[in-house]
């Protein structure tokens, strides 16, 4: 993507050349890198011609979370990091707006829902601690209401680790 300088130069030079291809070359050899293809460059003259400048007009729509409204957010999240609703009225912002800004990082999980077991894990513990391990679908069942992360599992990653050298490629999820 080119900057605003990169592409004001390329205006210039197509204005003086009116050849795409000599602005692509000037562009390579200046900037030393793979140039913008001519519809761009025609693209930006025309905008240039109509407009006196070659960035880009406001667009419309629901604009997006400045950054200072993203730090607000974060540190709300901070304080509570349980409820969007909560984090909506106190910082006076739509929470669908939230939802759609932190979506790559949340992940929301539902009272009472067991985390999800792949059947690889299953199958390594069967084969590493025989009739001696604790969990789901295990020979030795966990309760239901006991919490996810214990001192039991950092013991057993403890144990594991110290029996099991890990491979230098771990398996990853096919997501």
């Amino acid at each position: 993507m080119a900057s605003i300088e990169q592409k004001a130069q390329c205006v210039l030079w197509f204005h003086e050349t009116k050849s795409p291809i000599n602005v692509q070359r000037a562009f390579r050899r200046c900037y030393g890198c793979s140039p913008p293809d001519t519809k761009s460059i025609k693209r930006w003259y025309a905008k240039f011609k109509e407009t006196g400048s070659v960035t880009d007009l406001p667009s419309c729509g629901r604009p997006s979370l400045s950054e200072a409204t993203v730090e607000l957010v974060q540190q709300s999240f901070q304080r509570s990091p349980k409820s969007t609703r909560q984090a909506s009225r106190e910082l006076q912002i739509p929470q669908t707006s939230l939802l759609e800004e932190f979506q790559p990082w949340i992940m929301f999980q539902q009272d009472g829902e067991p985390p999800q077991w792949g059947s690889l894990v299953h199958d390594f513990l069967d084969e590493t601690f025989p009739d001696r391990w604790i969990g789901r679908g295990g020979p030795t069942p966990w309760p239901p209401p006991s919490p996810d992360i214990t001192p039991l599992d950092f013991f057993s990653f403890g144990a594991i680790s110290r029996t099991e050298p890990l491979p230098h490629q771990l398996l990853t999820s096919k997501n």
